[in-house]
């Protein structure tokens, strides 16, 4: 269950859908220079007043790829070998990618913390993606980590605020 003003987040962020479709097509006309100029500063100033373990949303409601790495890393992990481990929690999707065969997360426990937190896929790790440079593929996962994660939703609305971006 997400604290109530975080899920009031997103549920602003949500219902300002055509206003979103307008500020990402203004921003996929920056350069990568200019996005990262504008997603750093304001990931430094926002995620610390957001505490993850308090939501968690985004582990029950996305999946991440799971990388030959983090496979290994993980069957190592409960003692399995890596084709066990596979065939026990992950499926491959239309993409050909390692996923997750169900959600939430089946390494989410109840208290929102992750079993796995150490090992976690690089996915996981590198949630939102908003450090991993502003590429338009980065740019196309942010706008649906929008609607999962508050403290993005909550630099989108600001971008859009301070971009004056109409719907």
């Amino acid at each position: 269950m997400l604290p109530e003003s975080y899920e009031a987040q997103l549920t602003r962020f949500r219902a300002e859908k055509k206003r979103m479709n307008a500020l990402f097509r203004f921003l996929e006309k920056k350069s990568k220079k200019e996005l990262d100029s504008l997603f750093y500063p304001l990931y430094q100033e926002i995620f610390f007043r957001y505490d993850c373990g308090e939501c968690a949303n985004c582990c029950s409601v996305l999946g991440p790829r799971f990388a030959d790495k983090d496979i290994e890393r993980l069957a190592a992990y409960f003692r399995m070998k890596k084709k066990q481990f596979a065939a026990c929690y992950l499926e491959i999707d239309e993409d050909g990618d390692s996923v997750l065969n169900e959600l939430p997360c089946p390494f989410l426990c109840d208290d929102n913390r992750c079993l796995v937190y150490n090992d976690r896929p690089k996915a996981c790790r590198d949630f939102p993606h908003l450090l991993d440079g502003m590429t338009k593929e980065v740019l196309h996962r942010t706008e649906l980590n929008g609607a999962v994660c508050p403290p993005v939703a909550e630099i989108l609305l600001l971008l859009a605020d301070r971009f004056q971006i109409k719907a």
